[in-house]
């Protein structure tokens, strides 16, 4: 399904939603991840609209050559110790040049949930 939204709709980023599973409750339910709006990717919001996305996140490769050293540090110029994922994912997103996919949740069918 991945390789099909990279060649059939030319994505540089694609993630979607998760599911957590709450044993007490028997229940799964959908995490939090949610679409950015056209006008977030045409003016490169991401970091200002907040975390979007969650897992699974996938990208091309390519991308991550053009990020630098000091897109993985912070204001000290020290690298980010936690958050790895946000570190590299909003310099992915604004590389992406907007052609970034949202998978919903109802997509999960295709992988027996």
């Amino acid at each position: 399904m991945l390789n099909a939204h990279y060649h059939l709709k030319t994505a540089n980023v694609i993630y979607t939603n998760f599911i957590e599973y709450h044993q007490n409750e028997m229940q799964m339910k959908i995490g939090f991840s949610s679409d950015y709006e056209e006008i977030e990717k045409s003016d490169s919001r991401y970091r200002s609209v907040g975390q979007k996305f969650g897992s699974l996140k996938s990208f091309r490769t390519r991308l991550a050559s053009y990020i630098s050293e000091e897109d993985l540090k912070d204001q000290f110029n020290n690298f980010y110790r936690y958050a790895g994922d946000y570190a590299l994912m909003y310099p992915l997103l604004e590389l992406a040049c907007g052609k970034i996919m949202y998978i919903p949740e109802y997509n999960y069918l295709y992988f027996g949930y």
